[in-house]
């Protein structure tokens, strides 16, 4: 009788102590593993297909980017190894992108692409989708001869 009194016991503990070791998601609501659970610096936590979801939407939508919580964004470099290489590379060219202050897209209107630094040279940049040629001063098609900037003042 003693040690199956023991038994459930230990039973109950296991049970406890598994318990502890979910967390609830902040966005989706569901219990997950910590170890499968991104903590922010304001503490609240949120799943691997949470983060995905909300870094795939930061990306699509410039007000949310970067992905955030609280105002702080969340640790993704935590989460790299859930994230696809893919992904990845949208999210570090969209970080360079946000930093520049001069941004350059592509004049093609149907292509638009940023245009990343590592493509200008001069005031010339080259997409790397299409390959069209934009002026980075008057961001619009490049052009033979000198280039007057619309913004300087004369």
């Amino acid at each position: 009788m003693r040690a199956e009194l023991q038994g459930r016991m230990r039973t109950q503990q296991d049970l406890r102590d598994a318990i502890q070791n979910y967390e609830v998601c902040v966005s989706c609501s569901e219990s997950h593993h910590e170890s499968d659970m991104i903590r922010n610096s304001c503490s609240h936590v949120y799943c691997q297909g949470c983060v995905i979801r909300l870094l795939q939407n930061s990306l699509a939508d410039e007000s949310l980017f970067p992905p955030r919580c609280c105002r702080q964004p969340l640790p993704l470099e935590a989460a790299r190894c859930i994230i696809d290489d893919g992904l990845w590379a949208r999210f570090e060219e969209k970080t360079i992108e946000h930093g520049h202050q001069h941004r350059t897209y592509c004049s093609d209107p149907a292509c638009s692409r940023y245009i990343l630094p590592a493509y200008v040279h001069g005031t010339i940049g080259t997409c790397r989708l299409c390959n069209r040629q934009t002026c980075t001063l008057r961001k619009k098609i490049n052009h033979q001869g000198e280039c007057v900037d619309d913004r300087a003042e004369v």
